[in-house]
């Protein structure tokens, strides 16, 4: 049951991001501040130019554009946004998919970043997954970057 709730809240977001895309990337492309941090973060684990970086709940590439990798991929659940990160970035792999569930094999990312997507889990398991997810796909002494609101 539990389960059951925390798909269809998932798949109502989903469908939420594809239908306001438009407008909710012309309205996020400024550097937060907290991307400084991030980048600080990134360049004490290997040179930037090395790393390879998964930014989880991507939407349309904004920490593409204020902290540049070699080695970048995007996920997002929304494919409309998937498809402005794409025009805005060719160069970056952009992929579909839920943190729940990463389509990655084991031990790929230096760093997984995850700006205000966290707080869009519906529950403390569901985190719980999510976490052990991102653990998953890092690489030995990788790191994660959380900001979140919730």
């Amino acid at each position: 049951m539990v389960k059951d709730f925390a798909d269809h809240i998932i798949q109502q977001l989903e469908q939420g991001y594809d239908k306001i895309a438009g407008h909710f990337s012309n309205t996020r492309y400024e550097a937060w501040p907290e991307f400084g941090s991030l980048k600080t973060l990134i360049q004490s684990v290997q040179p930037i130019h090395e790393l390879a970086l998964l930014d989880i709940g991507c939407g349309n590439g904004r920490l593409a554009a204020a902290i540049p990798v070699v080695h970048y991929t995007g996920l997002d659940l929304s494919r409309q946004l998937l498809t402005i990160a794409q025009q805005r970035f060719p160069d970056y792999q952009f992929v579909h998919g839920s943190m729940l569930q990463l389509p990655f094999p084991a031990a790929q990312f230096d760093v997984v970043a995850c700006v205000a997507a966290l707080q869009h889990i519906p529950s403390s398991a569901n985190r719980q997954q999510a976490i052990q997810e991102i653990a998953r796909v890092l690489k030995p002494g990788g790191r994660l970057a959380v900001s979140d609101i919730a």
